[in-house]
């Protein structure tokens, strides 16, 4: 176990830490998340912070990046009458270019059965389409282009419990781009994301709960190999962005 929890430190860097409190959820509540760059990858960074705005029912409706105490980026949010989120504007204060507009479309089911993406300029570049089994589990997310080209697909399989265990994107050409795998204690609280690429784990979520499973953090690891792929500055400090991508 010392050698293993060695190698995790010599080859992981920390990225992203957030620690969860039960007022996160509480009328105007205002939270901050911090997201820590390790001195071991030598990247002369100051830590950023994400300061988050949240409705009367406990939604998230806004969030603003912050770096060195000047705003960088704003996310808004918008939801239906039955809580689904709908609508979400990502803003860049320095790169308008890179201002997007993503559209989510449910069910009657309230499951999410399409989302739109659109550029700067309101045109529609990407799609994604989502199917189900017969309890309601998602099983795949087709992502298709504004032509309809196939970019990528998402795979989902689960336990006999119905718990996410694996999940795998596929290029459009069909070849497997990444895989995860899911980890639960004996509680079947979900304790670990580990992400593989041409069989070398790349990205882990880790996540910690109380005793009476309330979760406490979740921290995000990359491989020292792979930090230079995570742009905290474009992309909010969000590491999830390098799964969304026909590269994997």
């Amino acid at each position: 176990m010392e050698n293993k929890d060695k190698n995790f430190a010599d080859e992981f860097i920390l990225v992203q830490s957030k620690e969860h409190k039960k007022q996160d959820i509480v009328k105007n509540h205002l939270k901050f998340t911090i997201l820590e760059i390790s001195e071991k990858n030598e990247l002369k960074r100051k830590i950023p912070k994400i300061k988050e705005y949240f409705d009367n029912a406990g939604r998230i409706k806004e969030s603003k990046y912050y770096k060195s105490n000047k705003l960088v980026s704003i996310n808004k949010y918008k939801y239906d009458n039955n809580g689904n989120q709908i609508e979400h504007i990502y803003i860049q204060k320095n790169n308008p270019e890179e201002n997007r507009k993503i559209r989510s479309f449910y069910n009657q089911q309230n499951r999410r059965v399409k989302v739109e993406f659109y550029n700067v300029e309101n045109f529609v570049t990407e799609i994604h389409l989502y199917e189900y089994d017969c309890i309601g589990n998602c099983i795949a997310i087709i992502c298709r282009n504004s032509t309809r080209k196939l970019k990528y697909k998402f795979r989902f399989d689960y336990s006999q419990e119905n718990n996410k265990i694996k999940e795998s994107c596929s290029k459009g050409n069909g070849h497997l781009a990444w895989e995860a795998h899911y980890i639960y204690d004996s509680k079947g609280f979900l304790i670990e994301k580990g992400y593989i690429k041409k069989e070398s784990l790349f990205y882990r979520i880790i996540y910690t709960y109380d005793f009476e499973g309330n979760k406490l953090s979740t921290k995000k690891y990359i491989h020292k190999n792979r930090i230079e792929q995570w742009d905290g500055e474009r992309n909010a400090g969000y590491l999830d962005f390098m799964l969304w991508t026909e590269n994997g």
